[in-house]
Parts: structure tokens; sequence; C-alpha cells
């Protein structure tokens, strides 16, 4: 392992300090005690993130650590764990101020003085243009939606609104939770009901309940698939800590930051494919009449083995997003 020095700014509106803040291994240090060099690596770090809107770069602190790590990626996003622990602390003295990392800044090297300016881009919100597919516009899933009642279609919009929250919510922690709520909106009937099963199911992993209920050679040719196979014998496994991460996140303050970075990117992963299956199959009960989560879960498997292409989504899209972390260095662990 190496020492890192990695430095990033604070997002605004945060605090101009006057004079360096230290928090055990973390410094808060204000602009004007860096040198010409560092401004310059900061500047093309904010041009190349697109977050001009997010920092004032002439007058927003610096915050740095010291961090050991075996690259320059690695301590970037260990660097984020001590600063999340720092500014929780700081807001107790600074409580009308927003504190918070904008991901970008510099990391360097302190074996070999080398330099490395933090580029990754976050995705962001962008204007969609829609056209209509035919001269007689026709009514689609949503409209038709309009028209149905009963409780099953009440916890679809429950669930859609906490999904929605979810989408563009940039703390991986809260994200996660909102998803887990869109769930136990869909199914949860009351405290001690588990939603596991049902997520498992639309994930493409049905458990004996449901299996069942799906066709024999639909399940072999799944498991005739090696990775489907791998993911198979470990998800009720990883489910059920996603489960015990949500109560914990609730119940015993639990943080982002007491989570692996591979976990949580994990279970994101997880929660976003399998809420968006849930909601559509949901969503296709509702329109077919169904009006509660019995008569739903009655009908589960039926409607599960009958999605299009279910196969293919399962081993060519859910079981692709599990085998790969594409938003590694993408999107930041800790907000």
């Amino acid at each position: 392992m190496a020492s890192f020095y990695v430095c990033k700014l604070l997002k605004k509106p945060g605090i101009a300090a006057a004079t360096e803040i230290v928090y055990g291994n973390v410094e808060i240090r204000p602009a004007r005690l860096q040198d010409t060099d560092e401004l310059v690596l900061l500047k093309n770090s904010v041009e190349s993130t697109k977050l001009e809107a997010e920092v004032e770069i002439e007058i927003t602190c610096r915050i740095a650590v010291i961090v050991q790590a075996d690259s320059p990626d690695d301590a970037d996003v260990l660097a984020d764990q001590y600063f999340v622990e720092a500014l929780d602390l700081l807001t107790v003295e600074y409580t009308l101020s927003h504190l918070a990392v904008a991901q970008c800044g510099y990391v360097k090297n302190l074996d070999t003085g080398k330099y490395q300016v933090i580029t990754k881009q976050q995705f962001a919100q962008g204007m969609l243009f829609t056209r209509s597919l035919s001269l007689m516009p026709q009514i689609n899933s949503t409209q038709s939606l309009v028209y149905c009642s009963g409780d099953l279609l009440d916890r679809y919009k429950r669930s859609i609104h906490w999904s929605r929250n979810a989408t563009w919510e940039k703390s991986v922690h809260l994200s996660l939770l909102y998803r887990w709520f869109a769930v136990e909106a869909l199914f949860k009937e009351n405290e001690g009901d588990d939603v596991t099963s049902p997520l498992m199911l639309f994930l493409g992993f049905p458990g004996n309940g449901y299996s069942k209920h799906i066709s024999r050679d639909l399940l072999k040719r799944l498991c005739d698939d090696k990775s489907y196979l791998k993911w198979k014998n470990q998800i009720k496994a990883i489910v059920d800590k996603v489960r015990n991460f949500r109560n914990d996140s609730v119940h015993s303050g639990f943080r982002s930051i007491d989570c692996t970075p591979d976990d949580l990117r994990l279970y994101g992963r997880l929660m976003t494919i399998g809420l968006s299956r849930c909601q559509g199959a949901v969503q296709t009960g509702v329109l077919n009449g169904l009006k509660t989560v019995p008569e739903f879960k009655e009908y589960a498997g039926l409607i599960f083995e009958n999605r299009p292409n279910v196969e293919r989504d399962i081993i060519g899209t859910i079981v692709h997003i599990l085998d790969h972390d594409h938003l590694k260095h993408v999107q930041p662990t800790y907000a």
C-alpha cells in the first residue's frame, strides 16, 4: 500500500472557514491556504466533472485526509468514509450550513509525488424528447391505470412515489432504503411480513413457495447457466443482508460508511433491478383485474413466467448487472 493525500472541495452553501480546522485525520482549510499548483488541479477537476454549479472554488473550503490504499481510486473511496464522519460531527457546530463533499479534487501519492485529478462524472437529470409513434395515439399502460381501482393499485402508486424519490437521490444509502420501502409498499400487509420472497421471485430466483407454480423446463434452462447458478446459491443471503441493512438503518442508526463500498453498490444494483421487476409485475396484475396482495401472490408465478423474454431478461440483464459493477468509477459510494 501507498500513502495518498486526498483533497476535495465542499459543496456550496457550506462554510468559509478563516483558519484550518482539524478533526482527527481530517483537515478542513480555507481557500487561501493553497498554492498555484493546487488551484490548477482543482479547477481541472471541477471542469472535468462538470460540477461548477456545486462549488465556489474561490471561497469554498478544502477537505483533505491522508489514507493508506492500493490505488488512487481506492484512496478516493476510503477518504469519503473519513469525510462523512467529520462532516457529521461538524454539523453540530454549524447547524445552518449544508455540509457535503463535492466529488471533485485530486489525489496525491505521497510516496512518488504524482498527482491524479478526480475526473469521474456523475449521472444527472436530462431533458427527454418524446414523439407519437403513430398518427392515431393509443392509450398506454400508465394511462390505463387511471381506470383501475383497488388496494393493489394504491400500493403500486405508493411504491412509484418511493422509487421516484430513489431515482435521483445522490446518497446511495438513502436510495437503497427508498427502494426497499417501495418493495414494502407493494407487498407488506402487516408488521411481520417479509417481502424477500416476492423480491427474489421477480429478480428471477423463485423460492420453494413460488417455484412450484413455474415451469420445470424454464427453471432447468436457467440453472444450466453457470452465472445464474452462482447467484442462485447466494441470493437469499444477500437479500437478507439488504433487509438487515434496512432494519439497522431505521432502528439502530446504521450509516452507509458502516457497510463496505462493494456491498453497498451490490445492494443498490440488486434493489434497482428487483424493484423495477416487482413494479412491472404488479402493474400487470392491476391491469388484469387483480385488486389485493393475496390475489396477486396467487398469480405471481404465472405473471413471472409470462413476462416477455423472461429467460433473456434474467440471464442477459439481471445476472449480467449483478456480475458487473459498472458504476464503480462513476457513482460516489458515500455522499
